[in-house]
């Protein structure tokens, strides 16, 4: 018997359909097309040449700028893309929600979500995920990941990550991860491990120091490097740490009290303060001389070298002024250098006796009787319109106490 279509069916090409199975095959269809299209307009939309955007929505792609990446982009208030592979400008500020690769300009501001390669400039803020290039800008620099380059900002540049090339600021630069390179700012530098150069006014590392730090005070748990300050602060006085300042501050660090005298007939008192390697040395020191009595006040810096056993060896450069019983000035100095031998008497008490090289530098015209050193005798003597200095070899012993 011939079969006969019903309105459930439908014959296409000689062939029976039933009209839900083409329902199935109409829907196909369409979603094919779908797909097709949205991977046609995502191909047009990856990587566009220009746009031009007076504040965003309003400019060349509309609101589909925020998928589209550009080699050109204009933005007259503010624009926002989805990357950027060559140069964009904006009066106010550029926000990308992709990676940036080459050269942004802004008035105010440029906000990267995600990496920044290249050049970045604004007036006030910076901001991106990992950087690698050159951040400068008037106010401050932000990377929430890795900075690799160079930053420049008017107030801070603050790094999530770990930092490695050069970081410039008027106020701080932090790294909260490692750092390489050099930080240069005016009052604070702070990161973890520090591999390079800090100088600032503050400079802190958190955990190890591989390098130098140059500022008033300085702070170091440990590591192996330099530091030149005020006030010089450290944990571990085993490290290689090489502090040098006018405090020394190291919690197992070197502090010890001397007592001396030499044939100059001056009994001083020092007190010593870093790390065996480099310390800091104050002194006050007393005598007389042709019954009028002199002080004097001086400073300088020493290392210990450790022999073994008992014995060491110390050297010290100390420099002294001198002020008479009334504590009037005496524009007389007095510089002198100690190669001393110390045997430790216990594990506090050390004997210490070795020559000295003495420089003793006076008025021409002064009267001779109030010397508050008098010079035993010269290898070395020059005479100047208002100086006299005289050098000699000479001797000292004394005792030095740990604390």
């Amino acid at each position: 018997m011939k079969e006969v279509v019903t309105a459930s069916k439908i014959r296409f090409f000689n062939v029976t359909i039933k009209e839900t199975e083409m329902k199935r095959i109409y829907f196909l269809w369409a979603a094919m097309l779908l797909v097709f299209y949205a991977a046609t307009e995502i191909q047009a939309q990856d990587v566009r040449k220009v746009q031009f955007t007076f504040f965003y929505p309003v400019g060349s792609s509309g609101i589909n700028s925020a998928e589209c990446r550009y080699n050109f982009s204009f933005n007259t208030i503010y624009g926002l893309n989805g990357g950027i592979n060559g140069f964009e400008l904006g009066s106010v500020g550029n926000i990308v929600k992709g990676s940036v690769n080459g050269f942004q300009l802004a008035g105010v501001f440029n906000l990267t979500t995600q990496n920044s390669s290249g050049v970045t400039v604004s007036g006030v803020m910076n901001s991106c995920r990992d950087m690698n290039g050159l951040q400068l800008t008037g106010v401050g620099n932000f990377v929430n990941g890795n900075q690799k380059g160079l930053q420049i900002a008017g107030v801070c540049n603050i790094t999530t990550g770990n930092s490695n090339g050069l970081s410039i600021s008027g106020v701080s630069n932090i790294s909260r991860g490692d750092a390489g390179g050099a930080m240069i700012s005016g009052v604070v530098n702070l990161s973890g491990t520090m591999k390079g150069l800090q100088l600032s006014t503050v400079n802190i590392t958190t955990r190890n120091l591989n390098g130098a730090q140059i500022g008033v005070v300085n702070f170091a748990p440990k590591g192996k490097g330099f530091q030149l300050g005020v006030v010089n602060i450290g944990k571990n006085e085993n490290d290689s740490i090489f502090p040098l300042g006018v405090f020394n501050l190291f919690k197992n660090g070197y502090y010890a009290l001397g007592l001396s005298t030499d044939e100059s007939l001056f009994t001083r008192l020092s007190y010593k303060m870093g790390v065996e390697r480099l310390y800091t040395i104050f002194q006050f020191g007393a005598g007389f001389r042709n019954n009028t009595q002199f002080f004097s006040t001086g400073a300088g810096f020493g290392t210990i070298l450790n022999l073994g056993g008992k014995h060491k060896i110390s050297v010290e450069a100390t420099s002294m002024q001198f002020y008479e019983n009334d504590f009037k000035y005496i524009a007389d100095t007095y510089n002198q250098i100690n190669l001393d031998y110390q045997y430790q008497l216990t594990s506090r008490l050390a004997l210490k006796i070795g020559p000295t090289i003495n420089c003793f530098i006076e008025e021409k015209n002064k009267n001779n009787n109030n010397d508050a050193v008098r010079v035993p005798y010269s290898i070395i003597e020059a005479t100047g319109n208002k100086y006299i200095t005289s050098i000699w070899i000479g001797a000292n012993a004394g005792f030095v106490i740990r604390l």
